[in-house]
């Protein structure tokens, strides 16, 4: 067996065990709302919110900024390296997937959830850099 397919086993088994051992509607609540986009819109509206009340106009700016390179990684993600990748979801591909909430289109490859996080952390670690922004590379 070759690098490539020993992953693609490890792949297997480890969705195999997230997707039907551990499936619970508990779990799949969480998930989806994690996976959702509430999350990120409520922690820009407090970054905007608590910006705005202490009239700091430099960091409002940063956060359109901010949702612009977010935007553009996702654009990116979807238009231009998904259907150069042309990865099946696994939805598609295998039947025995628990599906939550449907299929989100044909390809999953990159996780646009991924590049938007990546997005979101390489941003604030160049504009606020510290502890902080090594901290939102972590857990990017």
């Amino acid at each position: 067996m070759d690098l490539i397919e020993y992953l693609r086993a490890v792949d297997l088994k480890i969705l195999r065990i997230m997707n039907l051992e551990w499936s619970h509607p508990g779990n799949d609540l969480i998930f989806k709302l994690l996976s959702s986009q509430v999350p990120w819109l409520l922690l820009l509206a407090c970054l905007f919110l608590q910006s705005a009340y202490r009239r700091q106009w430099a960091n409002i700016r940063a956060l359109f900024w901010l949702g612009a390179t977010v935007g553009i990684s996702d654009a990116v993600a979807a238009q231009i390296i998904k259907p150069f990748a042309a990865r099946i979801r696994p939805c598609i591909a295998l039947n025995w997937i628990h599906v939550v909430d449907g299929c989100a289109g044909s390809l999953c490859f990159p996780s646009n959830h991924a590049s938007n996080g990546a997005a979101f952390a390489a941003f604030w670690f160049m504009w606020k850099g510290g502890p902080i922004g090594w901290f939102a590379l972590a857990c990017a």
